[in-house]
């Protein structure tokens, strides 16, 4: 069985990622379904880059450089650190990457905010700053609500409010 095939697995359109403990940082088996609008992407690469990317050659990888070889890890590095000065006009290494990601996943669902820590097999620290950070996201989109509600209201009755006679000079 190919890491790939080990790592994932396919049904009823989906696609679901799995990582024994062994092969993560904070040694927790991962098994974990790829966002739905990501899938068709998967595909596409599964069916039609990597085989193209192979040249004919066989592989246990799941990315595979331009030359057919496994992507290892520094080339990964310097994939990203290309693109992101590329695309984002800001140089990205595989770690800031992550914590971006996590970031946004917070930013985006904050009541998810400890499967951020999850994903990137961070301990609990880092799981609990990602908890701060994701409540925190909560209370501040509560209380923004809140103020709008109330201003609109005031807006309202200032516009239902009878007009006052004005003074004569």
């Amino acid at each position: 069985m190919t890491a790939t095939e080990r790592h994932l697995t396919f049904g009823d359109g989906k696609i679901f990622v799995k990582f024994t403990r062994s092969e993560r940082k904070n040694k927790k088996h991962l098994a974990k379904p790829i966002p739905p609008p990501l899938v068709p992407y998967f595909y596409r690469y599964l069916e039609r880059y990597r085989p193209t990317l192979l040249q004919g050659k066989e592989s246990d990888a799941f990315w595979i450089n331009q030359y057919g070889d496994a992507l290892s890890y520094p080339g990964l590095n310097d994939r990203l650190l290309e693109m992101s000065t590329r695309y984002l006009k800001k140089p990205c290494r595989s770690h800031s990457f992550r914590h971006g990601l996590a970031s946004a996943l917070v930013d985006i669902a904050p009541e998810h905010a400890m499967a951020a820590a999850g994903l990137l097999g961070n301990g609990f620290a880092t799981a609990d700053a990602y908890y701060i950070h994701g409540t925190s996201k909560i209370a501040s989109r509560v209380q923004n609500e809140i103020v709008a509600e109330l201003r609109a209201g005031f807006r309202n009755e200032q516009a239902e409010a009878p007009s006052k006679p004005k003074g004569r000079r």
